[in-house]
């Protein structure tokens, strides 16, 4: 029996005259049958002779559902409940049609309809909290699904489902604690397996991910969710070959699957498997269109959508999607007052404080900040990872707190707490991020900055730290943040480290001494087949030359060594080194030449490493914020010669300095001598300028001011 025949059977039939009671009877067998028209013209006879026969009517509305007619389902419900309100399951049923047609808030009425007038009903519970699941209201479905427990403690479905609302929440642990209820009571059951999946694999558990989205699998070979889930998790364990193999299994089963389709773009890209990629990008293009237009979302997240397309109009719209999933109706700007004698109370939100980009960035920015002025506190998202850079977090800042077992909304209470005026979020669309506390509005100002290359698309980030090369000022309307740009470059180099243990020397990595030798130590994402083919006409036009590439994955190693022999440059010429302690690898960076960039997604931290080492980059401007990172840097170098505006350009500078080891030796020098006097690598200046933004951004909401542009300074 399905389930618009299980709705069916729970029809209330008292009050139905008796011959009519007996021609409905015999509909609803037609009905349960399958023999739809039949029914429908036993239930039209009933109308015919009582137009406003409840019954008739409900049974009616079901069969349209049936049928996929579901206007026409919810004008028949809707006329049966006008007769007979106090009917629990029509109001029930309806909620399930308002929901197949994505009218999530009149599910929700309906649902909550039928739980009034029958609180004893799990069903409607657990309904209710599926539709409040999907309108964001995790914590409203956390309680419909814990009440539908209650009344049916098991009741599998429900359980799993209480799993996806804790995990909306943040509360993973929770969420699996509900996941393995979930399968102790139906072990056959492939959700609650995909669910626990997502869950260790978002914890960093991906050997439990990749086993539970297996056993997903076993239970339903078809289940596209879990193959999506197995290969994001193999994608995050390094293997990239069985991430690709899992995805094109996804994509098969459901080409329509947007976020299929854009996480094999992904699993592809870092493994440098190219074959496929326009055709997946042109689909991802398509899906991402349709489904804006439709309000049905988008697959591909921001981060990838900006290492793909170089059109900051799309990435505001991908961005601004992702977001608003995040938005909890209600929540509204806070006003507030300086929160201690005066002085400014900063909180910083990061998952990267450790031995990340953003980390080794960061580095000293809460030993630098004016304690005369500003109180400053770290927020860890999702945990430390016992890093120095975390270690030195925690001694340097007024206030350290792990939120890693914190739900969003207790974070979001923690920090308004702790007072923050300004919240910085470190993350954006980053992995790791946790831009529902953001959502929730702990504090009077929020702000993003340095983790993600582009605007949040959010309503609830009122700024963005940038400068005015990434973001000119045409690029401001493609901006859902009031930009506040910074006096230099917007990404700060903090301050060094300890020293390295060793130096190197080519043989020690592989180099031969008499090559020119080319580098580009960026993720093989970034690595697009435009910018591969470039560097092998440059390769083909300097003889002897090498390329050397960071080895982000054996896959993409070998696939790259195969595309250069593709293009008849001898594949020995490429060469790669694997990942190495921070310091060591800037050592190692000067056995290099020349640093090339990439394009739609160029160098950020890479780029400003290359400069750490002397190595001049040579860099490509592009069309958004993440292609004019390494401009913004160079030019902050006095660098500006090294910045081109075409393939051409790019590949003809890199030839000519190939061939004059004397103007790369100038170079090199000049950089030694920038980084004593150029703005990039002065720490303090840099601090003092993001301060000066912060004051501008307190002073504009104490005045009752919406967010507006800024125009940090600092002098000397």
């Amino acid at each position: 029996m399905n389930r618009s025949q299980r709705r069916a059977n729970k029809r209330n039939s008292g009050g139905t005259d008796p011959a009519h009671l007996e021609m409905l009877q015999t509909g609803l067998q037609h009905h349960q049958a399958g023999q739809l028209q039949q029914a429908e013209r036993i239930y039209r006879q009933v109308l015919d002779a009582n137009p406003d026969e409840p019954d008739a009517n409900y049974l009616l509305g079901m069969l349209f559902n049936l049928s996929g007619d579901n206007d026409a389902a919810v004008e028949r419900v809707t006329r049966s409940i006008k007769e007979r309100p106090k009917f629990p399951p029509a109001h029930n049923n309806l909620g399930t049609i308002y929901e197949e047609m994505d009218r999530m808030e009149d599910a929700a009425a309906s649902y909550r309809r039928a739980v009034r007038l029958d609180p004893s009903m799990a069903e409607a519970h657990n309904n209710l909290g599926n539709a409040l699941k999907a309108l964001n209201d995790f914590d409203g479905a956390v309680q419909s699904f814990r009440k539908a427990i209650k009344i049916h403690p098991d009741m599998a479905e429900a359980h799993n489902n209480l799993g996806l609302a804790y995990a909306g929440l943040g509360q993973l642990d929770d969420a699996m604690t509900a996941f393995d209820k979930a399968i102790d009571l139906a072990p056959d059951a492939a959700e609650p397996y995909v669910g626990l999946g997502h869950a260790q694999h978002l914890l960093g558990y991906l050997d439990d991910a990749i086993a539970n989205a297996e056993r997903a699998i076993e239970q339903r070979a078809d289940y596209v969710d879990a193959h999506i889930v197995l290969g994001a998790a193999l994608y995050a364990d390094g293997d990239l070959s069985d991430a690709v193999n899992a995805l094109q299994k996804a994509v098969a089963l459901d080409p329509q699957s947007a976020q299929a389709t854009a996480e094999l773009f992904k699993a592809s890209s870092y493994a440098c498997d190219w074959a496929h990629l326009e055709d997946l990008s042109q689909a991802i293009d398509r899906q991402n269109t349709d489904g804006l237009a439709r309000g049905s979302g988008v697959g591909e997240q921001p981060l990838f959508n900006v290492t793909r397309v170089a059109d900051p109009a799309q990435n505001h719209a991908i961005a601004q999607y992702w977001s608003g999933l995040h938005n909890p109706a209600g929540v509204k700007r806070r006003r507030g007052k300086a929160s201690s004698e005066g002085r400014i109370t900063i909180g910083y939100l990061s998952s990267d404080f450790g031995d990340h980009a953003v980390g080794h960035l960061t580095r000293g920015l809460f030993e630098l900040h004016d304690r005369d002025r500003f109180i400053v506190r770290a927020y860890a998202a999702y945990g430390e990872d016992g890093s120095d850079n975390v270690e030195k977090v925690k001694r340097d800042a007024d206030g350290f707190t792990n939120l890693l077992e914190i739900s969003h909304a207790d974070a979001a209470s923690q920090i308004r707490r702790d007072k923050v005026d300004i919240l910085v979020d470190l993350n954006g669309h980053t992995h790791g991020n946790r831009l529902q506390i953001c959502a929730q509005r702990p504090a009077p100002v929020q702000v993003t900055w340095l983790g993600f290359p582009g605007t949040t698309g959010a309503d609830y980030i009122d700024y963005i730290l940038t400068d005015r090369v990434v973001t000119p000022t045409d690029h401001a309307v493609h901006y859902s943040e009031a930009i506040a740009y910074l006096p230099d470059c917007y990404q700060m180099n903090g301050l060094p480290d300890t020293d390295a243990d060793r130096t190197f020397t080519r043989a020690d990595v592989g180099l031969p001494d008499d090559a020119v030798v080319f580098c580009s130590f960026v993720g093989a994402q970034k690595i697009e087949p435009v910018v591969f083919e470039s560097w092998m006409r440059i390769l083909d036009a300097t003889p002897g030359s090498i390329l050397w590439l960071y080895e982000s994955n054996e896959d993409a190693a070998a696939s790259l060594k195969r595309e250069a022999a593709a293009r008849s440059i001898d594949a020995d010429r490429v060469r790669f080194g694997g990942k190495l302690p921070r310091n060591d690898h800037l050592q190692r960076l000067r056995c290099a030449d020349i640093a090339l960039d990439t394009w739609t997604y160029g160098g950020h931290t890479t780029t400003s490493d290359a400069l750490r080492a002397d190595l001049p980059v040579i860099a490509r401007r592009g069309s958004h914020f993440a292609s004019r990172v390494s401009s913004s840097i160079l030019q902050t170098m006095y660098l500006e010669s090294l910045i081109t505006d075409s393939a051409a350009d790019y590949e003809a500078l890199a030839i000519k300095l190939a061939q004059d080891a004397d103007a790369v030796q100038d170079l090199k020098s000049r950089i030694a001598q920038a980084r004593e006097t150029a703005p990039l690598f002065d720490a303090t200046r840099f601090v003092a300028g993001l301060e000066d933004a912060y004051r501008q951004m307190w002073e504009c909401h104490l005045a009752g001011d919406s967010p507006q542009l800024i125009k940090a300074t600092v002098t000397g």
